[in-house]
């Protein structure tokens, strides 16, 4: 599987978009909450030329994607492995590292190879949410909701706080890099971000009071496989299959698709994933 190396660059593709909250949105900041927190449960922020401003780190949408992930393979059979111990460390020898990457092709579950795990970088990387466009700030508000911690034992109201969250209907704008990803892997993320926008999958915290659901705008995909094969996405694993892409533009040797187009991109990437058969073992 000469996708699971790094050693060569077969294909780059990335996911642009902007993510708008159609609920209270709340990524906690632990600890002691800033001087400009409106209660004891603060948002998370990071200092900008705009003054603090909250945003979703990449780590906590890749944490998101990999749970939701792990759910969508159990739907296929698939397994999702445990693996521990560093088997790729880059004191050894190259004949060795090459050992152990066909060692973690035939045992790593999918899951493991598309996020990584300890001894393997993964292939796909998540950037940190903001809320700008890189030259003017989004707009948001901050609000405060009053919440009740219910005692397990008593069942009974034993104490009140204050939640602070982002008012819905500010935008954060992010993207999904991805390495030399197969067709099936990039419609398993391809799944994950329409049940993103259709309210399956949430972000953030207190989601059982009724948090964290977004929808996806301004979807930009982006495409380049080394081979270069005109206007087709093709496989890179015998069990993948190629995707053909004519909604797609040739922009500086990249196949990219907006709008429209890009929806169907990810349409056609995450039916991909739905139909095509995988080993449920190494794969």
């Amino acid at each position: 599987m000469q996708w699971i190396s790094h050693a060569n660059i077969l294909r780059e593709t990335s996911f642009n978009f902007i993510l708008t909250n159609e609920a209270p949105l709340r990524i906690g900041c632990g600890g002691e909450p800033p001087l400009e927190a409106l209660s004891d449960l603060a948002v998370l922020r990071i200092p900008s030329k705009f003054g603090e401003v909250p945003y979703i780190p990449g780590s906590s949408l890749k944490g998101v994607f990999r749970s939701f992930c792990a759910k969508l393979l159990a739907r296929k059979g698939l397994r999702v492995c445990e693996l521990s111990g560093n088997r790729c460390g880059v004191e050894r020898e190259k004949e060795e590292r090459e050992k152990d990457i066909e060692k973690f092709a035939k045992q790593a579950c999918l899951l493991c190879k598309i996020f990584g795990t300890q001894g393997y970088k993964g292939l796909v990387s998540f950037l940190d949410a903001f809320p700008w466009d890189g030259q003017q700030l989004y707009p948001f508000r901050l609000g405060v909701r009053r919440g009740i911690r219910i005692g397990r034992k008593s069942g009974k109201a034993e104490n009140l706080f204050d939640i602070e969250y982002v008012e819905p209907r500010a935008k954060f704008k992010s993207s999904i890099r991805c390495l030399n990803l197969p067709n099936f892997a990039l419609g398993l993320l391809s799944r994950v971000l329409l049940c993103l926008h259709e309210g399956e999958v949430k972000i953030g915290g207190f989601k059982t009071r009724g948090f964290g659901e977004v929808r996806l705008e301004e979807i930009e995909i982006r495409n380049r496989d080394v081979r270069g094969t005109g206007k087709k996405m093709t496989a890179l694993d015998p069990l993948d299959r190629d995707v053909e892409v004519e909604e797609m533009e040739v922009e500086n040797d990249w196949l990219v698709a907006r709008g429209d187009a890009a929806w169907g991109v990810l349409r056609k990437l995450a039916q991909l994933w739905e139909v095509v058969k995988l080993w449920g073992g190494s794969t």
